[in-house]
Parts: C-alpha cells; structure tokens; sequence
C-alpha cells in the first residue's frame, strides 16, 4: 500500500513537472482578449467602475469571476498579467490533483490509469498554452470538472455536501462563462433522471444543486439590466451571429481538434465501446456533454485563437471518459486475452504520435513561434510615453494591450467594447470571422481618433472595417499612414503602421500661437522609413543627403521655417491650393528630426 501511494504521488509530480516545462514552452505567449480584462479590472480599481471607456458603460468582458479575481490581485499590489499566468497554471495542476483524485476513489488509484490520464493531460497543447495565455480558460475546466466529479461523488456515497460543493462550482462556472449555464442544465436533467422513481426526491435534489447557479447567474443578470442596462452582454451581440458560414467554420474548428488530437480521440472513442456495452453509469452523461458542446461551438462559429482554447472544457470530460474506459478495458477479457508487450508498444506507439502532433501542429507552432501580444506591449509603452500628455484617442481593431498598457482613451473599431457598433450591424454579417465581422467608418470617423491602428499595425485592410475606412474619402483626406518602429530589451520589437489624423491638435500639425508645428512622421520619401521612437518622442531617422517630402492639402503663408537640428536644409513652395515642404540631410551623420516649426 505504501508503494502504491508513493508511486501514485510519484506520477503526479511528474504530470507537475513536465505541464509546467510544457507551459514554459509556450511563454511568453498572451492573448491580446486577456488585456481586455485587465483594462476592465484596472478601471475598476481605478473608480471608474466596470467599463471600457467613460461614457455609455458596455459589457465587452465574458468572463465576470476572472475579471474580479484580477481586479482583486491588483488591489493587492500584484501585477495583474503575472497573476493570471500564476493562476491559470495553479488551476491546471489543481486539474491533475482532481483527475488523480477521481481516479483514486473510483478505481483504486490504479497507477495505470492514472500515469495515462495525467500524461495525455500536461503534454497537451491546449493545457500548456492555456494555462498560461490569460485567459479564463483554465478556471472554466476547473470548475466545470469539479461540479461534475462532486456529482457522482454525491451519486455515489450519498454525502449531502458534495451536492453543495457542486451546485457552487456550477454557480461560479456560470459568471465565469456565460455558456456555463449549459452544463447547469444537463447536470440537473441527469440528476432529476436518476432519482425519477421518487419525483419528490430528484424536485428537491435538483432544486438544491440549482441553488448557486441561480444566486449567481441572477444575480450577474440584475447587475447586467441596473449597471449596462441590458438583458445580455456586448459580446453576446458581437460574436453571436448564426449563419451556415459561422456553422461551418465551427464544425471544422472541432474537426481540427480531432485531427490534432487523434490518438486521445481514437483511444477513447475505442474504449468508449466498451463502456456501452458495460452500461458504464458515466457514458451517457458525459457523452452528452460532450455533444452539446460540440454543437454549441458550431452554432457559435468556433474561434479564431489557435491552440483549440473552447477546448479545454472538452478535454476534462474525454479524459473522464478515458480513465473510465481503462478500467473496464483493464478488468476485461480483452485485456487478459492480449498480448501485454503488444499492448505496451501500442501505447506507446499512439502516445509518441500525440505528442509529436503537439510539438509539430501549426495551431500549437503559430503560438509558439508569433507572439503578437508582446510586440504590441512594445508600441504600447513607446505610445505612452510619447503621447501620454495629450491622451489621445486612438481606434484599432485588436482592442487588448494598446488600451490596457496606454490607459488612453480607445474605440474598440470590432464593437466588443462599443454600445454604437455591437448594435448597427453590417449586411455581411455572418460571413466572416467570428467577432471580427462589425465596424462602422462613418461612426469611427465621427469619434474623430487621433491614431487609427488597422489590425495589428498594417498599410493595407485586413477586416471588414479597415477595408471599409481605406475607400472612405475622409478617412483618405484626414489621415496619414506613418510607419514606426519601437525597440524593446527583449528583443520584441515592433514594426508597423499607424494612421495619424493629420488635423488632430494632439499628433497631427497644429499652431501655436504664431507659429505651425509639423511633426517630423509626416514627411515621406521614395522608400519606407520607420519612425522610431527615442526617449518619449517619435522622431524621423534621416541619413546623409537623404530627401524627405510633404505635400500639405492646404497653402501657408511661411515667413521663416527652420528644425533644431544643424545640417538639415528645408525648402518650401506652393503648389496651387497644396504647399510641398521638402528636408534634406546635408551633413555626414545620421540625424534624428522631431519637427519642423513654421512661423
């Protein structure tokens, strides 16, 4: 017996040790939604409530527990993007200790079934990159298999508390996500079934496993219609768009998840005939869990992250049904029959295949290898420190780091955080990528943004609003394209482009007084010139006898025109209702030009 609980603890470290080298793999890869929260959580700790921007308060998050959680930890002074990557990682080692725990009770600990399970589960893909990505993920898998575990533990030994102890993790599930209902409901069907010969009996236990989640999925509901005044979130709005498009993409998003994970899947689905023909108590519970989910993320269109993240919640229950099925798969004849080498190089064999999918697959490498979140974090420190005395308005498409890190005021151009977009939704709506479908360019314009970022920082459209905004004629009037390069310590630099509104007295040329100031961004040459940034200003790189041009759409009346910088030549002249400025490098260094002043 001591043996057998020194292996068994051993089994578990080892699951520890190889999902946290597996999630180190990974970083220091983030999700750029999860900077979303952390605006929400900072805005709160900041007195502004839970909202996005000041004015019409919207519910861009979907994720209230982990946003509270979050805002609670930077109440505490911890970093907030730290404590969702600690937290996430605690929550899938608290998934082992509950796998190994249902394995224990159930099947005596079986060291087989345990070593198998916990192996699939921290080498995977989507657990290693979840964990860490800060997203809620995690907590929603954590819960959702702790409610159910909780369930059969009240099903099978009759203890009162476990029934509690799961109708709260369901409760939490629910404001953790908004789709945690769906398990609420199947949990109370299959609990009403199983007691149906005494009806009193499955009412009244159905009613208290329906305690938490009702207090908590009412309560949030209350607090939506008092606080945004609205029956379902900004997101719901956004993202939830049926069509036979979004279905689609939706079926092929699971369909890819199969593929990726096909030796898991395989195994299972094989055991899977064994516990039907048991009559497994678990088989027709979990499968339907599974299926329902199934279709409900082709209704909903799937996701656009890679690493299979709505499938997190998928793996917990096919693990469930796996460890089930090793166990009758090991007491049965099948297993006594076979050859056990033959068996061991099968396993091995199909395991060796699964983790060379998860180290070779293109959703789990495209994380690895882009970690667009933290070239952004770049742009986003240079930005405030450039321009954080003026706040500028800035508009983009990937509404995360920007906004969080600048703390400037933003228009969120997709509408997830936006009350105008989320309602006026375009005719193409339900053709293309989930949540990236809406915009509106006449509206964005009429906010007047200072800066426009087109997805994540390019010249030509990507969404449906970019394409919209880069025919628009006063977007093409207004606007400049200004490429810019901020460099990092860590080697994340960025390079892109930015729109600025060349109108804007905040980034754009403004007068002072007498005089009209013309940041140096706005001058072109024949070739592209990154801007960069240098101790809090965006500053034009010019080489020797390099030539730089703008053309103004309207004439100045130039007195004298002059820039701090000794050896840069500027001419000037008028060309109809347009004036042309032009700056020359004359010296033999490399100069950094800030702006040009004209009185």
């Amino acid at each position: 017996m001591k043996n057998s609980k020194t292996l068994l603890l051993f089994i578990i470290l080892t699951s520890v040790v190889v999902l946290c080298v597996r999630a180190y793999y990974f970083y220091p890869y983030y999700a750029d939604d999860s900077y979303i929260t952390l605006r929400y959580a900072q805005r709160l700790l900041d007195g502004y409530g839970l909202t996005w921007n000041n004015g019409i308060p919207v519910e861009g998050y979907s994720n209230l527990s982990w946003t509270l959680l979050m805002a609670g930890f930077g109440a505490l002074g911890v970093d907030m993007e730290l404590a969702t990557r600690i937290t996430g990682l605690a929550l899938s080692i608290s998934i082992i200790g509950l796998l190994a725990y249902y394995i224990k009770t159930r099947y005596n600990g079986d060291p087989r079934i345990v070593a198998i399970v916990l192996a699939f589960f921290s080498i995977c893909g989507i657990v290693s990159v979840w964990s860490i990505a800060g997203l809620e993920q995690p907590l929603v898998a954590f819960l959702a298999l702790f409610a159910i575990i909780k369930l059969f533990d009240f099903r099978d030994y009759k203890k009162k508390s476990n029934l509690i102890l799961s109708s709260i993790a369901l409760g939490l599930l629910c404001i953790t996500r908004p789709d945690g209902i769906m398990l609420c409901f199947i949990l109370g069907t299959y609990l009403f079934i199983i007691n149906k010969n005494e009806v009193k009996k499955a009412i009244l236990l159905v009613s208290q496993l329906a305690i938490f989640p009702l207090l908590f999925y009412f309560g949030q509901l209350a607090f939506r219609i008092y606080y945004y005044g609205e029956l379902v979130p900004n997101t719901a709005l956004v993202k939830v768009t049926p069509s036979f498009y979004h279905s689609w993409i939706g079926l092929r998003y699971t369909l890819r998840f199969f593929r990726t994970n096909s030796s898991l899947i395989l195994i299972t689905l094989g055991l899977v005939f064994l516990l039907y023909k048991n009559r497994h108590k678990n088989l027709k519970l979990i499968s339907t869990i599974l299926f329902f989910w199934f279709a409900y993320l082709s209704f909903i269109g799937g996701d656009i992250f890679d690493a299979f993240r709505h499938h997190f919640y998928s793996l917990v229950f096919i693990l469930i049904l796996l460890a089930d099925g090793l166990y009758e798969f090991f007491k049965s004849n099948y297993y006594k029959k076979w050859n056990k080498n033959i068996l061991v190089v099968l396993l091995i064999l199909s395991f060796s295949y699964f983790v060379y999918r998860q180290f070779t697959d293109s959703r789990y490498m495209n994380v690895k290898n882009l970690n667009i979140a933290y070239h952004h974090l770049t742009l986003a420190k240079e930005l405030k420190a450039t321009f954080s005395d003026v706040q500028p308005l800035v508009a983009l498409d990937a509404a995360g780091v920007i906004p969080y890190t600048t703390k400037f005021p933003s228009l969120d151009m997709l509408g997830l955080n936006d009350y105008y977009i989320a309602r006026h939704k375009p005719k193409t709506m339900g053709k293309g990528f989930i949540g990236h479908e809406l915009g509106d360019p006449e509206y964005t314009l009429d906010q007047s943004p200072d800066i426009i970022q087109m997805d994540y920082g390019v010249r030509e459209p990507v969404r449906y609003i970019d394409s919209m905004l880069y025919i628009n004629k006063r977007f093409k009037e207004n606007y400049r394209d200004i490429s810019v390069f901020a460099k990092a310590d860590n080697g994340y630099n960025y390079e892109g482009v930015l729109w600025f509104n060349i109108f804007s007295n905040k980034v754009g040329i403004r007068s002072v007084g007498n005089k009209v100031i013309i940041p140096a961004y706005y001058f072109k040459t024949t070739e592209e010139v990154f801007n960069e940034f240098k101790d809090g200003n965006l500053l034009l790189p010019i080489e020797p006898n390099q030539e730089f041009e703008l053309l103004l759409p309207y004439r100045i009346q130039i007195n004298t025109i002059y820039t701090e910088l000794v050896g840069v030549e500027i001419l000037h002249s008028s060309e109809g209702k347009n004036t042309r400025i032009t700056i020359k490098n004359n010296s033999n260094e490399k100069k950094y030009l800030k702006e040009v002043v004209v009185k």
